[in-house]
């Protein structure tokens, strides 16, 4: 498989976020100064601050949702071309060899049973989260959502498990 090498680090997520956010503050915060504010009392321009500050937390939710598949997927697809011989690596390739396309959790599932980390259950039950936000949130999700800063966690733990591994995996691929 031809990969990109355009997935994002966890550094390059909370980078854009924070940028984000602070362009939110200062926009917001001198609203005095531009024209389509003129019409706006205080608290309507603290609404509408507060509301784009909910968007980028969901916004940036999503994007770190989507990353952290890229680096299970590349981290997978790494494994099994190289045919690295340790048990998991072994797995990954009879996996690969049997299916065109491998699901998420069927990855996730081989890593929980190498593992035996919790972390690979939670990143399941993350991803329903990742699909709610990607559809729209047009239904009523009833599982548990997940704070950007509840994601960080979840990515740093899974950040470290990749790159536990003596051989290099999703950072093998070089960002272009």
């Amino acid at each position: 498989m031809n990969l990109s090498g355009k997935h994002l680090t966890l550094e390059e997520i909370v980078k854009f976020k924070n940028t984000a956010e602070r362009s939110i503050y200062f926009y917001y915060n001198n609203a005095h100064k531009f024209e389509e504010f003129s019409h706006y009392t205080r608290s309507e321009i603290a609404e509408e601050k507060e509301k784009r500050l909910q968007e980028l937390e969901l916004s940036a939710t999503l994007l770190l949702l989507t990353a952290i598949e890229s680096w299970i997927r590349i981290d997978f697809i790494v494994r099994a071309n190289k045919k690295y011989k340790d048990s998991l690596s072994k797995e990954f390739y009879k996996l690969y060899k049997e299916y065109e396309k491998v699901r998420l959790e069927d990855i996730l599932d081989l890593w929980k049973k190498s593992k035996g980390d919790s972390l690979f259950s939670t990143i399941k039950e993350v991803m329903n989260y990742r699909n709610w936000l990607a559809h729209g949130m047009y239904w009523n999700f009833k599982n548990k959502k997940y704070s950007f800063d509840d994601l960080y966690i979840i990515a740093k733990k899974l950040d470290m498990i990749l790159q536990s591994s003596p051989k290099q995996t999703y950072r093998y691929i070089a960002k272009k």
